[in-house]
């Protein structure tokens, strides 16, 4: 083979040097596109910024809601009581405009398809009959629809990157998405730079992910170390009890350092991350009540064999 490849040049006819350059340049760029559209390592800076995108969109959608919610209290301030759901408050807004000239009688379809029951219909007519809200002009109406239709559209960008953002995120971290969730799953891949990273990182590292500035006051003061970082957002940690939150963390980081490497490197399926929570719940219900947990290794086993028996249910 080696022979080969230095005499290439003159085994094939009209092939000089610099056209097989040519051709391992572009054989090496096709290479590498097809590496990094197919490997799930690379496509988690989509999960990254579309996290970081939905952080935004609940920012703007808040004070949208805010400004709206105080601008149009003016006129009709008993709306927000009965309808709480801002995408509705703002569709309400839309529908309703100037109560005042709103035809209530027979009942409204747009809005008894928004409120989706009569009787919260009725209690909206009710309260804008009784409202103590001043009287409004059309081009307040108009601005205050303008800021009512960016609200809703805002929301609807929103869904659409929360389904893409879960779809995403179970292609790149099935197992660590059922572990965690995909919100705190998405934080951790994001502040270790990328799957890989992660997966690299040890349990005490990942244990401590978020709190490196009280890590490193601890350590200047000679004082105590933090027990958690981002995980102390996790279920697990938040229901358990304050004197076993620390043991509930090191058993959470290292479950989330077998998931993330299974992610990185490893099975493309959820089911492992599935088992790997119902081990959490079993060791929170040990620590507590004194249940024993099952064996590691009978757990791992199951799932193995669920693993192949989905397998071949697929491919039968």
């Amino acid at each position: 083979m080696r022979w080969a490849r230095f005499h290439f040049c003159k085994l094939v006819d009209n092939l000089t040097k610099e056209n097989l350059h040519q051709f391992q340049l572009g054989l090496g760029h096709s290479f590498s596109r097809n590496k990094i559209a197919s490997d799930p390592a690379k496509q988690d800076k989509n999960c990254t910024q579309a996290m970081a995108t939905l952080d935004l969109c609940d920012r703007l959608i808040n004070r949208f809601y805010m400004r709206l919610k105080e601008w149009y209290g003016w006129h009709f301030p008993e709306l927000v009581d009965i309808v709480s759901d801002y995408v509705k408050y703002a569709q309400s807004v839309l529908v309703i405009g100037n109560k005042d000239e709103f035809e209530w009688e027979p009942m409204n379809e747009h809005l008894l398809n928004i409120v989706a029951d009569e009787t919260v219909y009725h209690q909206i007519h009710k309260a804008a009959q009784l409202s103590i809200g001043y009287e409004i002009n059309e081009l307040d109406l108009s601005n205050m629809k303008q800021v009512a239709k960016q609200l809703t559209k805002w929301a609807s960008v929103r869904s659409e990157l929360n389904n893409y953002f879960s779809n995403t995120m179970n292609k790149v971290a099935p197992n660590l998405t059922n572990l965690i969730g995909e919100n705190l799953a998405a934080k951790l891949i994001t502040h270790a730079g990328s799957i890989c990273g992660l997966a690299k990182a040890p349990a005490s590292t990942i244990q401590i992910l978020g709190s490196e500035k009280a890590l490193f006051r601890a350590l200047k003061n000679r004082g105590p170390t933090p027990k958690f970082g981002m995980l102390y957002a996790s279920n697990f940690i938040s229901a358990a009890s304050p004197q076993n939150k620390g043991k509930i963390s090191r058993v959470l980081a290292n479950k989330v350092a077998l998931a993330s490497r299974m992610d990185a490197f490893g099975e493309e399926t959820g089911l492992y991350g599935v088992a790997f929570k119902n081990q959490i719940k079993d060791r929170m219900k040990y620590i507590t009540n004194g249940d024993i947990p099952p064996r590691n290794v009978d757990v791992m086993s199951d799932t193995m064999k669920k693993i192949a028996s989905k397998q071949n249910s697929s491919q039968a």
